[in-house]
């Protein structure tokens, strides 16, 4: 009995050395794996910063656009009653009696120029 006693001891401590061997291997893989996993946090956390500063570039140059606009649209008012005042022009200028009294040296001289 005794003699059966040692070989479980045996057993025990081969199993025992076994699992332990296990557990290490396991602690060295969860190392490495925390490792990786801190290094994709710190590139994550960089991309982020990234991204903020990206966010904040865009941010100033829509405020600074945002702020023009009443500017714009001042202008485009200008541009538009130029324009209107240009059209109106151009149709006194063609209902006057000189444009059509001069419509037939027009129309000759457009077809000269083809020629």
């Amino acid at each position: 009995m005794i003699r059966l006693e040692v070989d479980y001891r045996k057993m025990f401590q081969v199993s025992e050395s076994e699992e332990l061997l296990k557990l290490q291997a396991l602690v060295r893989s969860q190392d490495r794996t925390s490792t990786e996993l801190r290094v994709e946090l710190n590139a994550a956390k960089n991309k982020i910063k990234d991204l903020q500063a990206q966010m904040e570039v865009v941010r100033r140059k829509a405020s600074a656009n945002y702020s023009e606009i009443p500017d714009q649209r001042g202008e485009v008012a200008s541009l538009k009653a130029a324009l209107a005042d240009s059209q109106s022009r151009v149709t006194d200028l063609e209902r006057s009696v000189s444009w059509q009294i001069t419509s037939p040296l027009r129309v000759l001289g457009k077809t000269l120029a083809r020629r």
